[in-house]
């Protein structure tokens, strides 16, 4: 039985529409600036944008394995969609058959993909990826077989190459442990107001899934690469006085050494409000 009879389908379509929107009228709008950031599932929010294509909001979204897509709203909010393809439960159940294997896969993965993992700057902060050839868990099982039992891992053979086919091998702790590179001990304390303030610079312009990343990467906020190593931030900025935070003259411009000082906190205040009035 028709909703509306003896009505043509197009005059009953604009009627849905209609409805619709009145309908939609009487509830609360979403603030979408404040999703930015949020966790729904393994998606991390970093943006918006009206799509005319679908008439719907899409939320441009990063996976924990580092994989970006753009998604309908009402698909994230309603749960329908929790994380990207690869991160999927596995139908085909290689998963369960092999949880090791599948286990190192996804952790390589998340080292070389994800920001926030702990690890990734000694890995994909290094340029190390992960191979294209292994975006499917199936073909790295292929390529790499079954893990040996007792204390094997995944290792790469050349420690500054990437996990692709070649490189990588079943290794016990011991032949991991000598096939790791010298590291040098870093020459200055970690735990000083300086070192605290380039991170938190660091973090605002990089990190994706930082609550601060809108204010800084988000908005093409970049630092200057020479300041990727705090020696040179400390010989161009000096020791972070008392009191003063590290500020930027040009709220629109990067992290470099002509662009910020160290500021009271009522200036860098003052310089936001004149920023936004302007």
């Amino acid at each position: 039985m028709p909703l509306f009879p003896n009505v043509s389908y197009n005059v009953t379509m604009s009627l849905l529409s209609l409805i619709e929107r009145v309908t939609m009228a009487g509830k609360k709008r979403i603030n979408y600036d404040a999703l930015i950031g949020e966790k729904f599932g393994k998606w991390t929010i970093e943006g918006y944008y009206s799509s005319p294509k679908y008439e719907c909001i899409m939320l441009e979204c990063v996976c924990e394995c580092g994989e970006r897509s753009n998604i309908q709203s009402a698909s994230l909010r309603r749960g329908k969609s929790k994380s990207c393809k690869y991160c999927a439960p596995i139908k085909h159940g290689l998963a369960k058959k092999y949880p090791a294997e599948y286990r190192s896969w996804c952790s390589a993965r998340n080292r070389c993909n994800n920001f926030s993992n702990k690890n990734y700057p000694n890995y994909g902060g290094r340029g190390i990826k992960f191979s294209k050839a292994w975006t499917h868990f199936k073909d790295f099982l292929k390529d790499m077989g079954m893990r040996p039992p007792d204390n094997y891992s995944l290792d790469r053979i050349d420690n500054n190459g990437h996990y692709e086919p070649g490189n990588c091998r079943w290794a016990t702790a011991s032949e991991q442990n000598s096939n790791q590179r010298r590291r040098k001990r870093k020459p200055y304390n970690t735990n000083t107001p300086t070192y605290k303030a380039w991170s938190a610079a660091r973090t605002r312009c990089y990190a994706i899934n930082s609550l601060n990343y809108k204010c800084g990467g988000a908005r093409g906020i970049k630092m200057d690469p020479k300041w990727d190593d705090f020696l040179v931030f400390l010989n161009d900025m000096g020791e972070k006085p008392k009191g003063l935070l590290l500020s930027r003259i040009d709220l629109d411009g990067d992290y470099t050494s002509s662009n910020c000082r160290w500021d009271t906190r009522s200036n860098i205040n003052k310089n936001v409000y004149k920023r936004r009035r302007a």
